[in-house]
Parts: C-alpha cells; structure tokens; sequence
C-alpha cells in the first residue's frame, strides 16, 4: 500500500475513537478490515463512528490502538508500506522503518449493520453546515451539554442551540444542484452533541456532501464521493 494514503485514510477516521479510560478496548483503536477489494479503517466510541476505505486486494481483520498508530505515522512514512499480523501483534514496515505494536482484542461493532437503513438522503453544503455548527459552539454552556439541534424542512436546515445564557438560531439554505435530494422529503429535528458534528465535518475534503437519517432517534451519516462516512447518534432532548 501507499503509506501516505493510508495515513490519510488514518487521520480521517482516528477523531472517532474512544478516550474513555473504561472503555472496552476494541474502541481505543482503529479496527482493519480488508476484505479481498478494499481495506476498511473503521474507528467509533459508541456514540459516532468513522469509516474511509482504500483498494487493497488482501484480507485482514485486526484492531491497533489509536496511540500505536498516531506515533508510527508521525514518523512520516514514504513509498510502499508493509502491515503483517502474527496472533497478538501487527508489524508495519516502510523503508528502513519497522514497527511492532500489539493488537486490540475483543468485540468490535458491526459496521455493516450500523450503516445499513437510512431511508432519506438530502445534499449539504458541508463548510456552510460547519461554520454554521460551529457559530452555535460559543452559545454553548461549558457547564451542561447543550445539543444542537438540526430543524430540516423543504430545502432549509436550520440550526439552532438554546442554553441558559444564550441562544443560536441560523438557517442553510440547500444547495442547488440537479439531483432530487435537495429538500427534506419529511419535516425533522435532530439534536446533536455539537463537538460531535464539528469533528465529523472536519474529516471530509468535498464541498458538498450527504446527509442520510431516518427518525430523530436513529443515527445520522454523513457521506462523500470517496468512500468516507462519519456516524452520529442523535442525543435526546429533556
């Protein structure tokens, strides 16, 4: 493989893993899995999950801690990169680098049925929709978590936040572009950890992305051309 796709496919996926000390460990790090096409860079916290695929003609199933992978590719790999696996450890080679690190045991989400049933998909302007969430940030009370919340409709997405002290309200109107998903086909409102959308936004590179939810309850993707997906699950208002 080409380390620095790789290590691009890495950092877009890595934001999701979990930092929580008494997290299981299978979420502290990213899980590999290639599946004879593709090598599938999964990460999550139960909360949201991150998934970027690259081509890759062989198949593996491990999970590396995050901090493994974070200092091995600060190295700054270059040229063709080596991932072998023996029953407890991967080994990474490229050049004259060599790294060892241990493997991550226990059970891993399953992706395919976490990504699978959302049933409306609308087009976003992904920069508009991140400086949007992120204006909301400063209204936010340090204090208490105070969600976001997403009111789609027709082709408008407002978003709004409300806390103690203060209150956002700010309204995107959908791009326009020649494609059906530029409305809502039913009215919504989802509230999210606003940290939580700012993060996933971030890792894309597209302009316009896709937004696919079902209820309010359900968890919302958000998708590019290239093969990136981020999760988040909607948090419930009181």
């Amino acid at each position: 493989m080409d380390a620095k796709e790789v290590s691009s496919a890495l950092g877009k996926v890595m934001y999701a893993c979990s930092t929580k000390d008494d997290a299981i460990a299978a979420i502290k790090g990213v899980k590999l899995i290639g599946d004879g096409s593709h090598l599938n860079f999964i990460a999550t916290d139960s909360f949201r999950l991150a998934i970027n695929q690259i081509e890759y003609p062989e198949k593996i199933d491990v999970t590396i801690p995050k901090e493994s992978l974070q200092k091995t590719f600060s190295i700054g790999f270059d040229g063709e990169l080596k991932i072998s696996v023996t029953k407890n450890n991967a080994v990474i080679k490229c050049g004259d680098y060599t790294v060892y690190t241990r493997l991550l045991e226990g059970k891993f989400v399953d992706h395919k049925r976490v990504l699978a049933g959302n049933s409306h998909v609308v087009k976003i302007n992904r920069l508009e929709l991140l400086e949007s969430v992120q204006r909301s940030q400063i209204c936010a009370d340090n204090k208490l978590q105070v969600p976001v919340v997403f009111h789609g409709e027709n082709d408008k997405l407002k978003i709004t936040l409300k806390s103690s002290l203060s209150e956002f309200n700010e309204t995107i109107i959908m791009p326009r572009i020649e494609t059906d998903s530029q409305h809502f086909p039913t009215k919504i409102e989802i509230a999210f950890n606003g940290m939580f959308i700012v993060e996933a936004l971030k890792s894309f590179d597209d302009d316009i992305i896709e937004m696919k939810y079902t209820t309010e309850h359900s968890p919302v993707l958000f998708c590019e051309n290239k093969g990136l997906t981020a999760l988040v699950v909607p948090v419930r208002r009181k």
